[in-house]
């Protein structure tokens, strides 16, 4: 893995997600980070797109509720037309595919299976994930 910390953004591939999001229309960006399909799998960068999506959406909508870099306040101060909120619904499905722990309801996720196997710091990770989820879901009745 890449991470140092279990926050979303403490990895090296979220960061660069960052950089990507600036290079890219962002629409079709965070619209093609939320598309898991139908894949067997959930491979890493995948779910990383996912995370940095929903987190991106949460910062909008409850800035300063949880760890962000200033590029993404920055972003947002930036495109002010953007409806995150708009993501919602599809950040949701898509968090909840990426931690899921039941097989039997969908394919396995690399970025959870590899946190599980962090012996010190995957349940905070869960943990910390999982709030991601409930404000999401929040978000959606706010």
């Amino acid at each position: 893995m890449h991470p140092w910390g279990i926050h979303t953004f403490e990895d090296e591939i979220a960061c660069d997600w960052i950089e990507d999001l600036n290079d890219s229309h962002p629409v079709v960006f965070l619209a093609h980070c939320l598309d898991l399909g139908k894949a067997k799998s959930l491979n890493y960068l995948a779910c990383v797109g996912v995370l940095c999506t929903a987190e991106l959406i949460i910062a909008d909508s409850v800035p300063n509720n949880r760890v962000h870099p200033e590029a993404i306040q920055l972003w947002i101060t930036e495109n002010p037309d953007i409806d995150l909120k708009a993501f919602t619904l599809q950040a949701i499905s898509g968090l909840r595919k990426v931690l899921n722990q039941q097989p039997e309801l969908g394919p396995p996720s690399e970025l959870l299976d590899r946190w599980m196997d962090h012996d010190h710091l995957g349940d905070a990770w869960l943990e910390d994930k999982k709030k991601l989820l409930r404000m999401l879901e929040h978000n959606l009745t706010r």
